[in-house]
């Protein structure tokens, strides 16, 4: 695909078709394949779940997880991808599922991971958006979602997408083991959250490249969530850093308040997510701290929040989300944040630093030959 050179980039376009990929995934071939996994998981007498991924696909997997805790009432354990091959849980057999996650597929050492799980006995699916990638060739049962005809790099709609299918999972699990109740109810509005997102999107459009220039020029990003958006805060951090090159760090409120927030100076700017939830609370009372301090604050939080619009950029949000669906809205204006951070700073949104030859070496010395990072190595033009 031919490398862009201004507004819109590859990037642009990937997360502003974010919902249209949701909406793809409510379709009846969609649901078919999600219940399919799912009756494998049954017959298989599966007990124990883990979920793999790297990057924001370990993200998504921290909201999955919750999902199958909420929804379901079966725990799950989140890995990364490569420690789970160097670190394998204890209890990794025919009882245990594990879920591998990849935008691509093709992310290097993924391949020796799942048949290292494989020879364990443990039982492997892959949710990817190429059916021709490595991923899906490898896992005993891939959830493939539509083919991305772009290049396969910072393709945000992943995202939102394996948390889409993580849930849908774990609503499946939850009817199969008769706890349709509560299922029911989440699965109600998840078949919201496309419409939900979209909205989100067209009207931060028009705001996100003033946002990101009042933003610039800070010596420090720190985004602090609780719960599901811990992975909120992980996804925000890692766009910050990657659109600015300043250090941007993910935290849980309460560790923000139990150390970050003593060197804290006017200098930083603080991003908390507030969603609704029994810490929402804690979160704008550190938000209420950090103003006192002088930094820049910067909140997403529900339509009517209180002192919302005390905070340096206040971004309301749809205020009738579950909290466990809120990281498929609360990242849209990040997002695009993160988007003109690049644009603005001189950086490609879909290459990041890997047009510098300094970079492509680097990563040539790190990633396989014959991978998807040849192209960002500079090994093939």
């Amino acid at each position: 695909m031919k490398r862009r050179e201004a507004h819109p980039y590859w990037l642009w376009e990937a997360m502003m078709g974010s919902p249209a990929l949701l909406r793809s995934y409510l379709s009846g071939t969609e649901v078919d394949k999600v219940q399919s996994v799912v009756d494998e998981i049954f017959s298989r007498g599966i007990e124990r779940f883990y979920l793999a991924g790297t990057g924001s696909s370990r993200f998504a997997g921290m909201v999955v997880r919750d999902a199958f805790r909420d929804i379901a009432d079966v725990e799950a354990q989140v890995m990364n991808t490569m420690e789970l091959g160097a670190y394998p849980p204890l209890e990794l057999d025919e009882k245990s599922v594990v879920v591998f996650t990849s935008h691509s597929g093709d992310t290097p050492g993924d391949e020796q991971v799942i048949r290292q799980v494989q020879g364990s006995g443990a039982w492997t699916v892959g949710i990817t958006n190429h059916e021709d990638s490595t991923l899906a060739r490898t896992v005993d049962r891939v959830l493939s979602g539509p083919d991305t005809p772009m290049l396969r790099m910072r393709l945000t709609r992943s995202y939102p997408g394996n948390i889409f299918r993580g849930i849908q999972m774990a609503i499946e699990v939850a009817h199969r083991s008769r706890r349709s109740g509560k299922a029911e109810s989440v699965e109600e509005k998840l078949n919201r959250i496309p419409d939900q997102l979209e909205k989100v999107m067209l009207d931060y459009e028009p705001r996100a490249k003033d946002i990101a220039e009042r933003l610039l020029g800070h010596h420090a990003y720190l985004v602090i969530g609780s719960g599901p958006n811990l992975a909120t805060a992980e996804e925000i951090a890692l766009g910050f850093y990657q659109g600015t090159g300043v250090g941007s760090r993910p935290l849980l409120v309460e560790e923000f308040l139990h150390g970050s927030i003593q060197a804290l100076t006017e200098h930083m700017a603080v991003v908390a997510v507030a969603a609704p939830g029994p810490l929402q609370g804690r979160i704008l009372d550190a938000m209420y701290a950090v103003q006192r301090i002088g930094a820049t604050t910067v909140l997403l939080a529900p339509e009517g929040t209180p002192n919302l619009a005390d905070c340096t950029v206040p971004i309301p949000m749809p205020n009738d989300t579950l909290e466990l669906l809120t990281p498929l809205t609360y990242m849209g204006p990040p997002w695009l944040i993160g988007y003109y951070f690049s644009i603005l700073t001189g950086r490609d949104p879909d290459y990041m630093e890997m047009t510098d030859e300094a970079h492509q070496q680097a990563l040539g010395l790190l990633m396989p030959a014959g991978s998807q990072f040849d192209r960002w190595s500079g090994r093939i033009p």
